[in-house]
C-alpha cells in the first residue's frame, strides 16, 4: 500500500470513528436528559404537603409554587428532599395557578433525583394472606389497641372500633390468619385487615371503615 492510500485509509477510519462516537454521545445524552426537556421550575422547599394519612403528596416552595407528587413516593421524597433544599421540578404546569404536577425532581442541594413514573402512578393493590404468631400488640396514644406486629415483622392495622370485635384474637404469642390490602412502604410491610381469624377456617370479615393511621 503506497503512502497516499494509507493516508486516505487512515482519514476515512478516523472520520468513521468520530461519527460513531458522536452518535453514541447523542444517544446517551438523549436517554439521560429526555425528562429534563420538560418545562421546569426552580425554587426552595418551604415544607412538605401531607395528606390525611400523614404521607407526603406534594411540596410547597418558598416562591409560592405548589408541587404535586404521588403519595406512594412519600418515603422516597422524605429521604431525598428536605425543607430549605433548592430543587428543579420538571413537569406539567397548570396555566392559571402556580401548580406543577411533577414528573422529575432534581435536588440541587444534595444531588439526588426523584423520577415519577406517570404510567404507573395508580398503584396496584396487593391482596395478601398471612399466617403467623403475634409478636407484639400495638397501641394508640390512649392505650387502645390498633394492631399488632407478627413474628415476620408484618404490621397489621385495625381501628379501635374494629378491635372491639376482634380484640380477643390479638394477644402476644397467639396465632393469626390475616387477609387484607398491602400498604406499600419501603420501610416494611403493613396490612389493612379485611378478614381475621385464629385460622383460615374461621375467618371473619372486618367491617369496611375509612382507614387512617392514628385515629
Amino acid at each position: 500500500m503506497n503512502k497516499e492510500l494509507k493516508i486516505i485509509f487512515l482519514s476515512t477510519a478516523l472520520c468513521i470513528s468520530v461519527f460513531l462516537h458522536t452518535l453514541s454521545m447523542a444517544a446517551n445524552f438523549q436517554s439521560v436528559n429526555i425528562d429534563k426537556q420538560l418545562p421546569s421550575y426552580s425554587g426552595v422547599v418551604q415544607q412538605y404537603i401531607l395528606n390525611t394519612k400523614g404521607e407526603i403528596d406534594g411540596l410547597l416552595l418558598k416562591e409560592g409554587m405548589e408541587i404535586i407528587t404521588p403519595s406512594e413516593l412519600s418515603t422516597v421524597l422524605a429521604y431525598s428532599i428536605h425543607p430549605n433544599d433548592r430543587i428543579i421540578v420538571y413537569g406539567i404546569k397548570e396555566a392559571d395557578i402556580p401548580l406543577i404536577e411533577a414528573l422529575l425532581i432534581a435536588n440541587q442541594t444534595n444531588g439526588k433525583e426523584v423520577v415519577i413514573d406517570i404510567q404507573n402512578k395508580k398503584k396496584k393493590v396487593n391482596y395478601l394472606k398471612v399466617e403467623d404468631e403475634v409478636r407484639m400488640v400495638l397501641h394508640g396514644s390512649r392505650g387502645e389497641v390498633e394492631g399488632a406486629i407478627l413474628n415476620d415483622g408484618t404490621i397489621i392495622r385495625l381501628l379501635p372500633a374494629q378491635f372491639h370485635q376482634f380484640g380477643e384474637l390479638i394477644h402476644q404469642g397467639e396465632s393469626l390468619f390475616v387477609e387484607g390490602n398491602e400498604i406499600e412502604s419501603v420501610l416494611g410491610q403493613v396490612i389493612e385487615v379485611k378478614k381475621l381469624g385464629a385460622t383460615k377456617n374461621n375467618l371473619k370479615s372486618v367491617p369496611v371503615t375509612p382507614f387512617f393511621f392514628g385515629q
